[in-house]
């Protein structure tokens, strides 16, 4: 598992950089395109070795989640989304969605037989339970949050992932920076608390957990 992973993180292979000037608006980030096809194919490895389905913890605009439903859909299998969307209460007093929440409704509406998504946060005793539903042979975090939110992830992902499964983590990389609270460091600490093989490009932004 582990030399198919590399593999593949050598095949799709551009160095994750950032670009910024004082002529331009927004920073350009270059290297996404090669991580969506390193997702792609690491997810497709992970549905053809088992049989369980791709779970996906925090979900942004959906832009990760059409890749994942497009690998589920090939295998009949679904996806889990687990993203709470909200910024609290409106003068009503029902959740308030964020802007993302629409995106993510617009990029996964051609696989709306295979994207479920549960407007939960992550560490929830309804997240608990609906993770633990089901089997699955691919998980994605996004690894926004912070080291603890993740770890409790990893560690619920981990308790129902095929024997052999990937997780990936994204963000272990993020602009080259290390902090003490960072993605790095609870990568590297899932991986000797947990035993995890594991294969991560220094260049690349992801890195990938093989329980």
């Amino acid at each position: 598992m582990i030399d198919k992973v590399k593999m593949i993180c050598e095949q799709y292979h551009e160095p994750r950089r950032v670009v910024r000037d004082s002529f331009l608006e927004t920073p350009i980030n270059f290297g996404i395109k090669q991580q969506n096809a390193r997702i792609y194919a690491t997810a497709d490895y992970a549905l053809q070795m088992h049989s369980g389905d791709i779970l996906q913890i925090g979900c942004g605009k959906g832009r990760v989640t059409a890749i994942l439903a497009e690998v589920a859909a090939r295998y009949d299998r679904q996806v889990t989304c687990i993203d709470p969307y909200n910024t609290g209460k409106t003068t009503s007093g029902n959740e308030k969605l964020t802007d993302k929440y629409f995106q993510f409704l617009k990029n996964t509406k051609p696989y709306g037989d295979t994207v479920h998504l549960h407007l939960e946060n992550s560490s929830t005793e309804m997240s608990d339970a609906l993770i633990q539903l089901i089997e699955y042979s691919f998980v994605y975090i996004d690894g926004k949050s912070s080291y603890d939110v993740h770890a409790n992830d990893i560690h619920l992902a981990s308790r129902k992932n095929a024997k052999s499964g990937i997780i990936c983590l994204d963000h272990v990389l993020n602009d080259g920076k290390k902090t003490p609270d960072s993605m790095m460091s609870l990568y590297e600490n899932m991986i000797g608390e947990y035993g995890f093989g594991y294969y991560w490009n220094q260049g690349q932004r992801e890195g990938y957990l093989l329980t």
